[in-house]
């Protein structure tokens, strides 16, 4: 299923993003990490669009859309710009499926604006981080060529699909004075503030059905902050693999197939 690409227009920003056209369930969107952007959902987007038609969506910052003129880029004020694009686009009330930071974007959304988010899914995130927010993993900023992109999103998603690597890929990228260079904010080469936020309170704010998703190789959320998590949100917990942090990309299909049965 070929995703169609739009822009649209909201707080003075313009946002990219992905659209899989579905079945007559509640629409789904789909929220990406900070490292990330709309393609992360290229393998779980089209199967979750069995159910609901799927909306992917690049954060402010992030691949096509806008970057924050001012450097803003709290969570509180990415689930402000995911709230405005739903409404934009006249698809609410949504159910929100987050990875990493968009989770926690995901999460801060559904407890400030209950009306606006059905069921909420948060994948492999904890709640609140004692990692300093210059503390960024090292990570290429330009690339020769787009094979040495894929070589390395094979390298980190080791079981994920060769489909899904090479979406993803292409889409982490933009070309470049002979070469490729990342589709982001140069800022998160070097800062996540959001690290430096306490997102407990958001997660206990909010009202609707949850599920906490873990991955069976998680670098970041350990078994014992999974739980803790859950229980924040009164959430249900699954662990889901073989797969590293970024679960909709390296098991696509596991991962798509227990989101539909929770969002049933």
């Amino acid at each position: 299923m070929t995703a169609e690409e739009s822009w649209v227009d909201a707080r003075g920003l313009r946002f990219h993003h992905l659209r899989w056209t579905g079945g007559p369930g509640t629409p789904i969107v789909c929220l990406h990490g900070v490292t990330g952007q709309a393609w992360a959902w290229s393998g779980a987007g089209p199967l979750l669009a069995t159910s609901a038609d799927v909306f992917a969506l690049d954060l402010r910052g992030h691949g096509d859309s806008d970057w924050a003129p001012d450097g803003d880029y709290s969570t509180a004020t990415l689930a402000d710009d995911v709230a405005a694009v739903v409404e934009a686009l006249g698809i609410g009330p949504v159910d929100v499926v987050g990875l990493s930071w968009g989770g926690l974007v995901a999460t801060t959304l559904a407890a400030h604006r209950h009306d606006l988010v059905r069921r909420l899914v948060v994948v492999d995130v904890p709640a609140t981080f004692d990692v300093p927010v210059d503390a960024v993993p090292v990570r290429p900023e330009s690339f020769a060529s787009l094979a040495e992109v894929v070589a390395y999103e094979r390298a980190a998603n080791a079981h994920a699909p060769d489909e899904v690597v090479a979406a993803l890929a292409a889409g982490s990228v933009r070309p470049r004075h002979g070469g490729h260079v990342r589709r982001h904010d140069p800022i998160f080469f070097t800062r996540w503030a959001f690290r430096a936020e306490d997102h407990r309170p958001a997660f206990e704010a909010v009202t609707c059905p949850s599920l906490v998703v873990r991955a069976t190789d998680s670098p970041v959320l350990s078994a014992d902050a999974a739980r803790a998590e859950a229980d924040l949100l009164g959430a249900e917990l699954i662990e889901l693999g073989p797969s590293g942090h970024l679960v909709p990309v390296d098991a696509p299909a596991a991962f798509a197939a227990a989101v539909l049965d929770f969002l049933a």
